[in-house]
């Protein structure tokens, strides 16, 4: 990730842990204007909270979903969606309860709507 001057994500790389390659480069995509504004709000919270908040990314590609999470060495980590479906808001400050319960309570709606077997879904 590359921030500008301004704290402006501007090119984001997919980078492949068992080697060097990069896998996909993002620029100017609507995906990077919805992090630098979940950015912003997770950054206004960690400057807030004191000095023992480690910034981590959750993604769950199954649920099209991915957040910050802001991550407290003494629990009451805080979650904030970029990207999200289902009833979970966008740019929104969970407990690490509330956005677990909307993910699953999502997955299983989502369940419902495929049949075992289906093809589409590669099960």
């Amino acid at each position: 990730i590359e921030p500008d001057q301004q704290q402006k994500f501007k090119i984001m790389y997919d980078l492949n842990n068992s080697s060097t390659e990069v896998g996909q480069t993002l620029i100017g995509t609507d995906f990077i204007t919805k992090y630098n504004r979940a950015y912003k709000t997770a950054a206004a919270i960690i400057e807030s909270g004191g000095n023992d908040a480690e910034l981590r990314v959750l993604s769950v590609p199954s649920l099209h979903c991915e957040a910050f999470w802001i991550h407290y060495s003494a629990g009451n980590d805080v979650f904030i969606p970029i990207i999200a479906a289902g009833d979970i808001d966008i740019n929104r400050q969970y407990s690490q309860q509330e956005y677990l319960s909307a993910l699953k309570a999502y997955a299983q709606n989502t369940q419902k709507l495929y049949k075992p077997g289906d093809d589409l879904m590669g099960h």
